[in-house]
């Protein structure tokens, strides 16, 4: 939710800018500067002013877009009102960046969907490898974790096809009491399986 803004007269607004700024003693909205100036806005409030209707189309996103300049005495940012469409219905979400008003709406896309397409491949890796139980705090305990893992997978798939009627749990289970076995007996790994990976 937006929070503790009152109207600011600027260059800016008068060339059709609408900017917000921020008071500490206000009350909790937004507050727009148009006809109604202490008219109490929040991020819903903003979405059901500008529907996809009054939005600008990027079409290489098939997203509309309304930016709105939020005016603080830290610092300035912006409000970003994002529709798409999700199963033929338009739905929003809402940005917000401390980029330069010099940056484009485009950009400002562009880097969102790159970001979020970092996160989301991040987290498949995460949940693929079981890095969300790891507690390691740099990147080599990192990779030894992963390393630990794919050599985990790869025994588990040498099980599997030793014995194709076996289940994965079962599978897991024999590889873990193998693994146990070659480390108190200190027999040498299968070098194929180191290589593998």
């Amino acid at each position: 939710m937006c929070r503790n803004f009152q109207p600011e007269r600027s260059e800016q607004e008068r060339n059709g800018f609408r900017s917000w700024s921020w008071q500490p003693g206000a009350f909790p909205g937004c507050q727009r500067n148009k006809r109604n100036p202490y008219e109490s806005l929040t991020l819903d409030a903003l979405g059901q002013k500008f529907p996809p209707q009054r939005c600008h189309l990027y079409d290489a996103f098939s997203w509309r877009v309304r930016r709105l300049r939020v005016s603080r005495e830290v610092c300035d940012f912006d409000v970003l009102i994002v529709w798409r469409k999700v199963h033929g219905e338009w739905t929003r979400f809402f940005l917000f960046s401390t980029f330069d008003a010099t940056v484009t709406v485009g950009a400002l896309l562009r880097a969102w969907k790159a970001r979020w397409g970092i996160e989301v491949i991040h987290r498949y890796i995460k949940q693929n490898l079981g890095l969300g139980r790891c507690r390691c705090r740099t990147i080599q305990a990192q990779e030894n974790w992963a390393w630990c893992v794919f050599e985990a997978f790869h025994a588990v798939l040498k099980i599997r096809r030793e014995e194709p009627g076996r289940t994965w749990r079962s599978a897991q289970q024999r590889a873990a009491l193998e693994a146990k076995t070659d480390v108190l007996t200190e027999v040498k790994p299968d070098p194929t399986v180191l290589n593998a990976a």
